[in-house]
């Protein structure tokens, strides 16, 4: 239990490493952040049992750009953290920066293919003094659903140009041709554990990423589907006459 807790400390600790590139507005629903709930996700969701639900602070401190709904789960392999996170984001946002600048070391980082083969999520594995692992699955996708693709990156590359993985990444990013500023939410599922991580936890953690993604993507489209119908359903105002549309 203890190490969940700590993990859950250190998602609160990252999200304040969070480098956005858009000007700051306060975090929540006049942000145009979704408010989520408990019941968003499953009690159940890839052999894994909701234990517990954290929503976002109503007053956050000033300067503040998170908005984070988590969610904790437990399965037979151990216990994950599953987050929502909104902070302004605009196009890529490389997660595996706010583990490292906490302490967590990277020990690898993959690029996998859902059966789609549309969206690519990123794996990343870490270590931490004395004997801690931890493991982070991650995506981000746009408000319209599309996926935000995550930036290539092998060890190969890293070591034949003599760049750390870190700064490989943020090679790649400062070069990408185009970068979308659209908005992007982002989605991840991080597992603290003791010891190595056995593979068994790793592909449940990632069958949890996958599915609860999915969950995310359509809780978004069905809250920007209301608001608009919301805006379209308003009276306008042309030259001191309200007509209704």
């Amino acid at each position: 239990m203890a190490v969940v807790v700590g993990g859950m400390i250190a998602i609160k600790i990252i999200q304040s490493q969070f480098q956005l590139t858009t000007r700051f507005q306060p975090p929540g629903p006049a942000r145009g952040d979704l408010e989520l709930r408990d019941e968003c996700l499953p009690e159940t969701m890839a052999g894994w049992q909701k234990q517990g639900f954290t929503p976002p602070q109503q007053e956050v401190p000033e300067g503040q750009r998170f908005w984070t709904h988590s969610w904790l789960y437990q399965c037979k392999f151990g216990s994950a953290i599953v987050a929502f996170d909104q902070a302004g984001f605009t196009g890529w946002h490389e997660l595996s920066q706010c583990y490292a600048a906490q302490g967590w070391t990277l020990e690898n980082r993959d690029i996998r293919e859902d059966k789609s083969g549309n969206w690519n999520y990123v794996v990343s594995e870490f270590s931490k003094p004395p004997n801690q692992s931890g493991l982070v699955v991650f995506s981000l996708f746009f408000k319209d659903g599309s996926p935000v693709q995550p930036p290539e990156l092998s060890i190969h590359q890293a070591i034949r140009q003599n760049m750390s993985w870190l700064e490989r990444i943020d090679d790649r990013l400062d070069n990408l041709t185009a970068k979308s500023t659209d908005p992007a939410l982002q989605c991840q599922t991080f597992v603290p554990t003791s010891g190595p991580l056995d593979p068994a936890l790793i592909e449940q953690a990632i069958q949890l990423h996958l599915e609860s993604r999915q969950l995310f993507v359509q809780q978004s489209l069905n809250e920007h589907s209301q608001n608009a119908a919301t805006e379209a359903s308003k009276p306008e105002s042309t030259g001191g006459t309200t007509t209704q549309q």
